[in-house]
């Protein structure tokens, strides 16, 4: 298959996407075997909150090697180019959502060959177009969570990215400017901790111990109030202690 563009593959996709559940479909322009499918399509569309659908509906998932840029400063995402050989680092585009017709495409590039990576970006893309979509319906009450978290000095963050948001308004004299880095900072910590949330009802993962980190009991606050905005799929566990035990086995007789 040559390289295309993502409007080309935009404008014929009706006829190429597969029906993956309610108001969910995907492609993939590389084949991929099953368990593929089951950790990059299944698994993340299985453990996604319903109500995220009411924001992002006809949701479809578009595997690809790898998004390149066009050489070109400006440009539009329509013309970011599908391609099979690895672009060079300044050249690679992340994942996107891009419109087309009354679907929701969203772009996945998952040439790198690592789910953890590919998951990263799936759920960093649907973050952040439920923030821009939602706007105060989600971002008021979380704000009021962070004023409280900068008014009591609580230390940390969910990651490098919302920590480094977060050192830069603190480091700042207060000013003028107070207002823009606080707005930055509230808009890339929702967006980390959502991305966080929907990673963690997918993925059993991890999250590292450390002077960075946001300490436990905020951070579980956090998630606590994404899971009352979107509930999980029933049977989808959020916290370790709410995964169900397998029930015990009776003794076999000897």
């Amino acid at each position: 298959m040559t390289d295309l563009t993502v409007g080309e593959f935009v404008r014929c996709s009706e006829d190429l996407m597969i029906p993956a559940g309610d108001s969910l479909s995907f492609f993939s322009v590389v084949a991929m075997d099953k368990e593929e499918t089951e950790r990059l399509v299944f698994g993340p569309f299985g453990a996604l909150p319903p109500e995220v659908l009411r924001y992002l509906p006809n949701l479809g998932l578009v595997l690809v090697p790898y998004l390149e840029r066009p050489t070109e400063k400006a440009f539009d995402q329509d013309d970011l180019r599908i391609t099979f050989s690895p672009p060079s680092e300044s050249a690679r585009h992340g994942a996107l959502i891009v419109q087309a017709g009354e679907r929701n495409l969203l772009f996945l590039p998952v040439g790198g060959d690592d789910t953890y990576d590919a998951h990263l970006e799936l759920y960093g893309e649907l973050a952040h177009a439920l923030r821009k979509t939602m706007g105060d319906v989600l971002a008021g009450p979380f704000n009021s969570l962070l004023d409280r978290e900068l008014g009591a000095n609580v230390r940390g963050e969910v990651d490098g990215y919302a920590w480094n948001a977060k050192r830069a308004l603190q480091r700042l004299d207060r000013g003028e400017n107070d207002a823009d880095l606080l707005a930055g900072y509230r808009l890339m910590a929702l967006e980390r901790t959502l991305l966080l949330y929907l990673h963690g009802l997918c993925c059993d993962i991890t999250v590292e111990a450390g002077p960075q980190q946001l300490p436990t009991k905020h951070m579980r606050r956090r998630l606590l109030q994404l899971r009352e905005r979107f509930p999980p799929p029933k049977g989808v566990p959020l916290f370790p202690e709410e995964i169900e035990s397998p029930p015990a086995r009776s003794p076999v007789p000897t």
